[in-house]
């Protein structure tokens, strides 16, 4: 995780020594920590020892494909993966995702644009850690939480209901709060 002296830690999974250094040089220039492997053997380990803030994953990978790496990380870890790969097609782009990765760079990349993408990776999942438990949703004038200390004002089927006393017909409103209560209820 990230401490006061660096941006956060990255490890890059490339089998190539020359990306590697590549990526090590980037992303140290701007104060990340990085953290390598060439395996995806080696990447699983770093993974559950290490516990990167990201990952950049190459598909292409010696022995374990990468695509079954994103796999195994998946299965224990939520950490944020950008596939970065030679293989641009838009069927490999699609599957990479669908299989839970973060992003996808195809190789030859901007170091610019990598660093916007790792940027935006690590602002999302930070804002997902460092929110509360309940979610708050909000819809034009209206709000409502999700968790079971539900947020001051918003409404719950009861207190809609004893507001509603002898009144006929709820306001839209409130007939959406009761619905969006009754969802993560």
């Amino acid at each position: 995780m990230a401490s006061e002296n660096d941006t956060g830690s990255v490890l890059v999974v490339d089998d190539e020594t020359a990306v590697r250094t590549l990526l090590r040089r980037l992303l140290t220039m701007q104060d990340y920590r990085v953290i390598e492997a060439e395996d995806g053997a080696t990447a699983l380990k770093l993974v559950q020892t290490e516990r990167p803030d990201i990952v950049l994953l190459d598909v292409s990978l010696p022995t374990q494909d990468g695509l079954e790496v994103l796999a195994e990380i998946r299965k224990a870890s939520d950490v944020p993966v950008i596939l970065v790969t030679a293989r641009g097609a838009e069927s490999d782009r699609v599957v990479g995702l669908r299989m839970g990765a973060d992003d996808y760079v195809v190789k030859p990349f901007s170091a610019a644009e990598l660093s916007a993408r790792i940027e935006s990776v690590l602002r999302r999942a930070r804002a997902t850690s460092t929110a509360s438990a309940g979610v708050r949703l909000t819809f034009n004038c209206f709000a409502t939480c999700t968790s079971e200390s539900r947020l001051p004002g918003a409404s719950t089927p009861s207190t809609i209901a004893s507001r509603n006393a002898g009144t006929t017909t709820p306001s839209l409103r409130e007939s959406l709060d009761v619905s969006i209560v009754r969802i993560f209820e």
